[in-house]
């Protein structure tokens, strides 16, 4: 898994 991906995915948590 790419850092961007990762940090895609943890602002989505974040915004949900």
């Amino acid at each position: 898994m790419s850092g961007r991906e990762a940090t895609d995915i943890l602002q989505r948590k974040e915004s949900g």
